[in-house]
């Protein structure tokens, strides 16, 4: 488990605890509903709307809110797999994290749902330039 985890450790057995709760698969199932809505509840032509030209009073360019439950389900989603990571271990046994197809796909969804906030803070967008233009990595999340 990270190399630095061992079987008896305090913290990796909490992690085990925490992850084989029935509660702790329902309240992901339940992030995973929340979060399909909010991406469904996404406009995908925004900031279209908010630059037209036409429009005296343009919505803003983006849904604050949206922005920030994507944030927020980010950190849950990660913090779920980094959970699971360290109670079963990354790699190298047939129980490990990311020999469950499952758990590949999660760790794949969680990574994708991370790059347009990476890509963003690495290479912000120049004056004049919208944000994430060109980048929807959306549709892949859900």
């Amino acid at each position: 488990s990270f190399g630095c985890f061992t079987m008896d450790s305090p913290f990796r057995l909490l992690c085990i605890n925490l992850m084989t709760q029935p509660w702790f698969d329902r309240i992901v199932l339940l992030l995973i509903v929340a979060n399909s809505i909010s991406l469904a509840a996404e406009d995908p032509l925004i900031k279209q709307k908010c630059s037209d030209p036409t429009d005296p009073n343009p919505p803003p360019c983006e849904n604050s809110t949206l922005v920030m439950m994507e944030l927020i389900f980010n950190i849950l989603f990660t913090i779920e797999m980094l959970v699971k990571m360290v109670g079963i271990g990354i790699y190298g046994k047939s129980t490990s994290y990311l020999a469950d197809p499952w758990n590949k796909m999660d760790f794949f969804v969680v990574i994708v749902g991370w790059l347009p906030l990476l890509i963003e803070a690495v290479n912000p967008p120049k004056e004049g330039e919208e944000e994430g233009e060109g980048l929807n990595l959306t549709a892949i999340r859900t």
